[in-house]
């Protein structure tokens, strides 16, 4: 049962993030957003995130084509899962900061 509020709608394009609390400096990761809503985003990523992960956001040029689109800088991950343990793609859900 879906108890979201907020209309997910599907995207497809790429972005990067970094950690906010990386004490390492800023590496710049890629991922792929999925769908999205007001109030966050659903991307692919090549690593695990553990809840609670702050990240910042880069969008380089999404679909010009989407419509009602605002995306945030920030934002933290409240989930994370690994559909097929054979590969190495996470789903994360991020709330918008």
């Amino acid at each position: 049962m879906e108890y979201r509020n907020k209309i997910r709608k599907p995207v497809n394009f790429s972005f990067q993030y970094t950690l906010k609390d990386d004490p390492s400096g800023y590496q710049i990761k890629d991922g792929k957003v999925v769908d999205h809503s007001e109030k966050g985003i659903r991307f692919e990523a090549m690593e695990k995130l553990p809840i609670g992960t702050r990240l910042r956001l880069i969008f380089k040029n999404p679909d010009p084509t989407i419509q009602d689109f605002r995306l945030k800088p920030e934002g933290v991950v409240v989930w994370s899962i690994q559909p097929d343990p054979k590969e190495p793609v996470f789903r994360v859900g991020l709330k918008y900061l």
